[in-house]
C-alpha cells in the first residue's frame, strides 16, 4: 500500500447519532478521483462531520417573528384526514417533535394540515397558513430572480452546491410567533418552535439570514436553502 492509500483509509466517520438517518459517510465519493483528490475529500468530510447530517442545527443569527394586521386569532376548520393516512400523519407529527420542531400547543390559533402526495407515493407534510398570512405583515426583503442567478453564472464553468438540510427548520420562531403557527390534527393541536414552510414572510427572513451569512464570503450565490460556490481566479473546488 502507498503512503497515498494508507492516507486515505485512515479517515474514520462517526455512527449516526439519534433521529439521524444520513451522515458523512453516505456522501459518495467520485471513483474517477485519483488517490491524492479522494484523500482530500474524505479529509474534509471527516472534518465537517457535524454539519453534514440530516438532522437541522439551529442558527443564533436570528429568529422568525409573525406580525399581523390584527389581534383577533386566526382559526380555520380542520380538513378531514382519512383513516387511511392517519398512521402517515402521526409518524410526521413524531418525527417532528423528535426533532424539535413543534410542541404541543394551547394557542387560540389554528391552521388545517393537508398531506400533499409525492412523486415518491410518499406524502408531504404541509400546514396551509393561507389564512394566517393573509393577515400577516409582508417584510419587503429583496430576493435575487433565478433570471438573476443565471446571469450572474452566465461565464461560469463549475460550480460546488450546497442544499442546507430543511433550512427553514434551522431557524427558530420567537416566543410570542410559535402560537400563530399551530395547526390541528386527530391528536391535538401543536405549534411549531422552528420556521415551517408555508409563511408568507418565511422566504424573506430566510433571504436575510443567508445574505448575513454569506454576506462576506467570496465568489458564492444562493437561491433561499441552494448555496452555490463559483471557484474562480484559480482557486480550487
Amino acid at each position: 500500500m502507498s503512503e497515498d492509500e494508507e492516507q486515505e483509509s485512515c479517515f474514520e466517520l462517526p455512527a449516526l447519532q439519534t433521529n439521524q438517518s444520513e451522515s458523512a459517510s453516505d456522501v459518495v465519493v467520485n471513483d474517477e478521483l485519483g488517490v491524492g483528490q479522494s484523500h482530500e475529500v474524505k479529509r474534509v468530510l471527516s472534518k465537517f462531520t457535524d454539519v453534514l447530517t440530516d438532522v437541522p442545527g439551529k442558527t443564533d443569527v436570528l429568529k422568525c417573528d409573525i406580525k399581523l394586521t390584527t389581534d383577533k386569532p386566526i382559526k380555520a376548520k380542520p380538513y378531514p384526514v382519512p383513516l387511511s393516512m392517519r398512521d402517515s400523519l402521526q409518524e410526521e407529527v413524531r418525527k417532528m417533535i423528535d426533532m424539535g420542531v413543534i410542541e404541543p400547543s394551547n394557542s387560540p390559533y389554528s391552521s388545517p394540515v393537508v398531506l400533499v402526495p409525492k412523486p415518491d407515493g410518499t406524502k408531504r407534510f404541509c400546514v396551509d397558513y393561507r389564512k394566517l398570512n393573509k393577515v400577516t405583515t409582508y417584510e419587503a426583503e429583496p430576493m435575487q430572480t433565478m433570471t438573476e442567478i443565471f446571469s450572474e453564472l452566465s461565464n461560469d464553468k463549475y460550480f460546488s452546491r450546497i442544499d442546507l438540510t430543511k433550512g427553514y427548520w434551522q431557524v427558530e420562531m420567537t416566543q410570542s410567533a410559535k402560537e400563530k403557527t399551530a395547526f390541528v390534527t386527530p391528536d391535538g393541536l401543536w405549534q411549531f418552535k422552528t420556521m415551517p414552510f408555508g409563511l408568507v414572510g418565511a422566504p424573506a427572513v430566510f433571504t436575510r439570514l443567508m445574505r448575513t451569512i454569506l454576506r462576506d464570503v467570496p465568489n458564492v450565490v444562493n437561491y433561499l436553502d441552494d448555496i452555490l460556490f463559483i471557484p474562480r481566479h484559480g482557486m480550487s473546488m
